[in-house]
């Protein structure tokens, strides 16, 4: 029993770090243009007028939806403390760093 409590705490500990890591888009995020708060549970918030609403970010890609934002999918990355967002012919349209 000891041994199988100690592996979940170990799995529950990995996920924690994985989820909360570099590479996560969850966190705030600002440049001179914009802020940006992308929340664990899949919403966002952002100091743009009617930019908020539900999210999710995978494999590359951010969904944004929200109800007075037309949905749009962009491409991302995230490297270090920087979020760098890309239009759909690959160049960077954005950077925002984490605050």
């Amino acid at each position: 029993m000891k041994k199988i409590s100690k592996f979940l705490a170990l799995v529950v500990s990995i996920v924690i770090m994985a989820s909360c890591g570099g590479s996560s888009i969850v966190g705030r995020w600002k440049n001179e243009n914009a802020e940006f708060e992308f929340f664990s549970d899949g919403t966002y918030t952002s100091d743009i007028d009617g930019y908020s609403g539900d999210y999710t970010a995978e494999n590359g890609r951010l969904k944004l939806e929200g109800q007075w934002v037309q949905t749009q999918t962009i491409t991302y990355k995230v490297k270090g403390n920087s979020l760098y967002l890309y239009d759909d012919d690959g160049n960077l349209q954005e950077t925002l760093t984490r605050q």
